[in-house]
């Protein structure tokens, strides 16, 4: 681990509670969507899941527990009845909240400069997969509708009344 990560690991671990705070907070001001639905407990339970995913994968420079995480989340979100647009901004939310952390509470140096690439480039993967996820679901969800449809119409066109006629709809 760098020298950068290090320091970027003690700041979060350290505001850790102040940075699951604000974001749980302004989740749950986003009018009209689930966010402002769910108690705040469940909130902080989620959060600090999603924060441990990106650190680690800050820390071990390794995307793939991200793509699964994600992955995961889309799976879940998508069941659940949320929009792609909703949770799209809680990743930004949960991003500003990240940033904000780290430049109030780490040195302004070349290190930081890094480090807020870093994290730039992670919650853009974030973002990437789970719009990724989250759309192929949909097509797939769309293409098993499309395939139930043109079952119903072969089977609507090829029934027969009781008496061997052609049925008519009332």
């Amino acid at each position: 681990m760098t020298v950068a990560n290090n320091k970027l690991y003690e700041v979060i671990e350290k505001h850790k509670d102040e940075l699951i705070t604000e974001i749980c907070n302004r989740l749950q001001k986003l009018s009209s969507s689930h966010y402002e639905m769910i108690d705040f407990e469940r909130h902080q339970e989620r959060e600090e899941e999603f924060l441990d995913i990106i650190i680690k994968v800050i820390h071990e420079n390794n995307e793939r527990p991200l793509k699964i995480y994600m992955e995961n989340l889309a799976r879940q979100r998508s069941n659940e009845g949320y929009s792609l647009e909703e949770v799209q901004n809680a990743i930004r939310i949960f991003e500003e909240e990240f940033w904000d952390i780290l430049v109030t509470h780490y040195p302004v140096s070349k290190e930081l400069v890094e480090l807020l690439t870093d994290c730039n480039m992670v919650f853009g993967l974030a973002r990437d997969y789970f719009a990724q996820y989250y759309m192929d679901k949909t097509i797939a969800m769309q293409n098993e509708l499309n395939s139930l449809k043109e079952r119903f119409y072969k089977y609507k066109q090829g029934r027969k009344d009781l008496t061997g006629n052609e049925a008519v709809d009332q």
